[in-house]
């Protein structure tokens, strides 16, 4: 079975568009293999959102994002300030989840989702059954967006 990663349908659907380009994960990936995100049961607060992200609202909760890892950063109070403006979440929100980890990801996007686990909270890793189709995935970026998007991130870390 393929893993999978519970982020709520707001960063999901964020990463699917290439407006974010970062999951927070309680662990890092494995082996750093490829992994799916899916949309957890819950999704945070209006409080812990980014002032950008206010009002909006998930389309679909059957969006995923096939991912592939690039780099894993440990989450600081640091870099939660640095990172707040480039993701969902705001400082604070972020600051909570320190000890985490920030794995910048490259996504491929389906709308071909099984309904979510409700079991799932936000940034556990799960088990997925069945992964959706991985043809015709459509990319969140092209390789020079992504590199750029990626640059932005890595600085915030330094």
């Amino acid at each position: 079975m393929p893993r999978a990663l519970a982020l709520p349908a707001l960063a999901v659907e964020a990463i699917a568009r290439g407006d974010q380009l970062f999951v927070v994960a309680e662990a890092p990936p494995a082996d750093d293999e490829p992994f799916w995100l899916v949309p957890a049961s819950t999704d945070p607060p209006t409080s812990d959102l980014s002032r950008s992200w206010i009002g909006e609202e998930p389309v679909d909760r059957s969006i995923r994002c096939r991912c592939t890892p690039h780099d894993v950063l440990p989450l600081t109070a640091d870099l939660a300030a640095a990172l707040a403006p480039l993701g969902i979440w705001n400082v604070d929100a972020l600051r909570a989840l320190a000890g985490s980890a920030i794995v910048v990801v490259r996504a491929g996007v389906t709308m071909d989702g099984a309904p979510a686990d409700t079991q799932a909270a936000s940034g556990s890793w799960q088990e997925t059954d069945p992964a959706p189709a991985q043809e015709d995935l459509i990319p969140a970026h092209t390789d020079e967006a992504f590199e750029l998007h990626r640059a932005r991130v890595l600085a915030a870390a330094r």
